[in-house]
């Protein structure tokens, strides 16, 4: 009866245990930003280049997030689809100084996120580019944060960064390292993909050569912006890039 007894009660409190551990903060193996704010990120794909389509998937998560405007559709079904925000792809586009080939420099990343967020949305973002380096203290706790960032990554192993990708995951693996969670951008399915978080290097593939935060300034108000301003937006970007010369030039992308 004793043993019975012992059996009966020990396994409850074992799979207890475990459930626990499992849990517990801190002990969490997988963490996405949805986890910490319950907001999905949307994935999109056009030939228009891949990082205006990062860009894109970054704005439509903080659209849903209180940032209305951003994307000029609401609500997960109409920001999901690709179709909806074709407009607005274009225009993220030109604040990147992204080419007819779909080629956009590293350096225009940061200065056209925050000039699209001011004059289209209303809203005040700060966004930086950070090399591997500084990126590895950074990357986790963007992500605790509840805030994706873009990656510039070398997709095929080649030895140079080629294609930009919105993040917003990571896997802490032990023994094996750490993993980045990502879409790549060629289809609109919101398949998390995984990838060693690790620098840009001959045949690695998916190897990260910089990460680019957003990063909201104010709760979601919307900034009063004068017309003329908003008519006058390709000078702000001129400003808004000139404020940030000193920032290097990392590497360029395009869609493969």
């Amino acid at each position: 009866m004793f043993r019975k007894a012992l059996k009966t009660s020990f396994f409850p409190i074992a799979l207890a245990c475990i459930f626990f551990l499992c849990q517990a903060p801190g002990l969490a193996q997988v963490v996405t930003v949805t986890d910490i704010t319950g907001i999905e990120v949307p994935e999109y794909y056009s030939g228009v280049g891949c990082g205006p389509l990062a860009a894109a998937s970054l704005m439509g998560y903080w659209d849903q997030r209180g940032y209305e405007g951003l994307l000029g559709v609401s609500g997960w079904d109409q920001v999901r689809l690709t179709s909806h925000v074709s407009a607005e792809l274009d225009i993220l586009a030109e604040y990147l100084n992204t080419d007819s080939d779909g080629w956009t420099l590293s350096n225009n990343v940061p200065s056209g996120l925050e000039a699209y967020a001011l004059n289209e949305g209303g809203y005040e973002f700060d966004a930086e580019n950070y090399s591997f380096s500084y990126l590895e203290s950074l990357f986790r706790g963007e992500i605790d944060a509840g805030r994706p960032m873009m990656f510039l990554v070398d997709w095929d192993g080649s030895g140079s960064s080629n294609h930009f990708v919105p993040v917003f995951a990571y896997d802490d693996r032990g023994a094996e390292g750490l993993f980045y969670g990502y879409y790549d951008n060629w289809n609109e399915e919101e398949g998390l993909l995984w990838a060693d978080f690790t620098n840009l290097a001959h045949d690695v593939e998916w190897g990260v050569s910089l990460g680019t935060t957003f990063v909201p300034l104010s709760e979601p108000d919307p900034v009063p912006i004068p017309g003329t301003l908003v008519l006058l937006s390709s000078g702000l970007i001129g400003l808004a890039a000139a404020r940030r010369f000193r920032r290097r030039a990392f590497g360029e992308a395009r869609c493969g």
